[in-house]
């Protein structure tokens, strides 16, 4: 899913094949979040589990701009460490499963030649 795609791309810091599917603000922010790790050192080791709710919570069409916009809720489930430059775990344990929720809203210009929805707000 995108999804799931989105998720473990920033959770291991590998955005390049993301930026399509994520407005330019949200990537930027993306960028920001993993450099950030990079300079302090830290690596995220995380394995996807898989979802186990998700659910349309709201959804507006701009009839002007002609932008729908979808806002969904996840619940997915995955293991995750953090990892100093020492390769010492300093936050996470590698067999607990942990639950992620999350409130993402999706746009897409309808009658765009783009099919894709772009990721365009996160809301942990």
């Amino acid at each position: 899913s995108a999804y799931e795609m989105i998720l473990m791309g920033f959770e291991r810091g590998e955005l390049d094949n993301l930026q399509g599917f994520l407005a330019e603000d949200v990537f930027d922010s993306f960028v920001d979040a993993v450099a950030q790790r990079e300079d302090q050192g830290l690596t995220i080791e995380a394995e996807f589990i898989g979802v186990r709710e998700t659910a349309v919570m709201n959804a507006s069409f701009d009839e002007t701009t002609r932008v729908a916009e979808v806002t969904m809720r996840f619940v997915a489930e995955l293991t995750s460490v953090v990892r100093n430059r020492d390769g010492e775990i300093v936050e996470g344990d590698p067999k607990a499963v942990k639950r992620q929720k999350d409130i993402w809203v999706f746009a897409r210009s309808m009658g765009a030649d783009d099919p894709n929805w772009q990721l365009v707000a996160t809301d942990g």
